[in-house]
């Protein structure tokens, strides 16, 4: 996929590790938030024939085709359309980031530099005595760049960069 969506090597591509309440919007009934796994369709056209369609339709139908992708996809917006821009309220939850074999050093250098200094901080739940306890857990953001696999052909790898 790297050749779809990272400009055929020379982009990233971004692990995340996401709070589970990425999709707790609270008390405000104007949001809609949740993770959903793509259907892949193998007859489109017959969208084009309807005059409405539903939600899960617009957003998690794709062509069959790309089925090998086994995508999931976050929707998150507005009910009442009020916003322009809606962000996500989650903040230092990339976990990795992934260099595309052509990803040029001045690139790597400059994604290096924005991301200096933070962390993955991530929290987990255990049971103390008679009530939860939420323990912070916080890891350095790691650097791979992929590289040709040359034991399988046609194949990529990911190595850990030693920053």
């Amino acid at each position: 996929m790297w050749a779809h969506y990272a400009d055929s090597h020379n982009g990233i591509c971004i692990k995340f590790k996401f709070p589970s309440n990425v999709t707790t919007t609270g008390n405000d009934k104007n949001y809609v938030a949740y993770f959903k796994d793509v259907e892949y369709i193998s007859d489109l056209k017959k969208y084009s024939k309807q005059d409405s369609i539903n939600t899960k339709d617009a957003f998690f139908a794709k062509g069959k085709s790309w089925k090998y992708e086994n995508e999931l996809r976050l929707l998150y917006y507005n009910t009442t359309n009020r916003d322009n821009h809606v962000s996500l309220p989650i903040s230092n939850c990339i976990e990795a980031v992934y260099f595309g074999v052509k990803c040029s050093d001045k690139d790597k250098q400059t994604i290096k530099s924005i991301l200096k200094d933070r962390k993955c901080i991530s929290y987990k739940s255990r049971w103390t005595g008679n009530k939860i306890e939420e323990i912070r857990e916080e890891k350095d953001i790691e650097f791979y760049q992929m590289k040709i696999d040359d034991k399988n052909f046609g194949a990529i790898k990911a190595v850990k960069d030693k920053k």
